[in-house]
């Protein structure tokens, strides 16, 4: 599946009613906030873990770089089937896929919980690794913060993690009905269509009647099919392709905004910013400060 449908995929499923249903459900379930985010693990819903550990972890630098790398590790092992780990600060995390066919769209991430069967020796192990990250905790206070977050039983969290699992498949098979076509395929008029936008994008002249007589169809037709296809409508489409060329010169060039709105296509700075925020969901300079492209 091209990346701009895969992350298009995943912005609809992210604002879908049965997603949004469910994790209201599991949150008044369990206690615990499930997010959204993409297969990178960047975009999408914040993240907020159970415990107040966390929160103060993530309060300097190096916990956050060390939250990074294990939700970095968590979802590389995650990428087909639920995975668990525990963090270094001796808390459980825990990520569920969801696959559209054979495309991982994005993950659940929920996390936060400790075990009740705490000894001394795991409180020592926690400070000890939160230090090699350069954060400087005493005992008391390791163990008063775990204290303040939620305590889940091995099977208890299984339990939770299999009914995330199951919430994952039933949206993902929602999602899959409302495409015809299999989601890492398209149809061949489909596919010639997305490679005329990509390859004329950046004119302003591009319109729906110029890539219906290429692919020697009615406009209504090609709407209609290039809609059901990939889930979003010719326009939708020619943004997301056109804001793509645009990331790209942000962080690959030193031009301004102006200059980049107009090289990409668009007709106007103002549409530019408007296009560019709906997105990717930040507008255009912050991208730039930001320094890579979110692939």
């Amino acid at each position: 599946m091209p990346r701009i449908l895969r992350k298009a995929l995943f912005e609809k499923l992210r604002q879908s009613a049965e997603t949004r249903r469910f994790q209201e459900d599991f949150r008044l379930a369990t206690g615990f906030v499930v997010a959204f985010v993409d297969e990178l693990g960047i975009k999408g819903d914040t993240v907020c873990p159970a415990s107040p550990l966390c929160g103060s972890v993530t309060q300097e630098e190096g916990g956050r770089r060390l939250c990074q790398r294990t939700r970095h590790a968590l979802l590389n092992a995650s990428h087909e089937h639920a995975g668990s780990v525990v963090c270094d600060a001796g808390l459980r995390e825990a990520a569920v896929p969801v696959r559209v066919g054979s495309i991982t769209v994005g993950y659940f991430l929920f996390g936060g919980a400790a075990l009740p069967e705490r000894e001394a020796r795991d409180f020592r192990r926690a400070k000890h690794l939160l230090e090699k990250a350069g954060l400087s905790y005493s005992l008391a206070e390791i163990e008063r913060l775990h204290g303040g977050g939620p305590e889940v039983a091995a099977d208890l969290w299984e339990a939770y993690v299999r009914l995330v699992s199951l919430a994952a498949r039933q949206i993902a098979l929602a999602a899959t009905a409302r495409w015809e076509e299999p989601a890492d395929e398209l149809p061949e008029t489909v596919a010639e269509a997305c490679r005329l936008i990509r390859q004329h994008a950046h004119k302003e002249d591009i319109d729906l009647p110029f890539v219906a007589s290429r692919c020697a169809m009615s406009t209504g037709h090609l709407s209609r099919l290039f809609h059901q296809a990939t889930g979003l409508t010719f326009r939708e489409y020619l943004g997301r392709v056109r804001v793509d060329r645009a990331q790209s010169l942000l962080a690959t060039t030193r031009k301004n905004v102006t200059e980049i709105a107009f090289e990409s296509g668009f007709q106007s700075v103002s549409q530019f910013h408007r296009t560019f925020k709906k997105v990717v969901g930040f507008p255009p300079l912050h991208q730039r400060r930001r320094g890579s492209i979110e692939e």
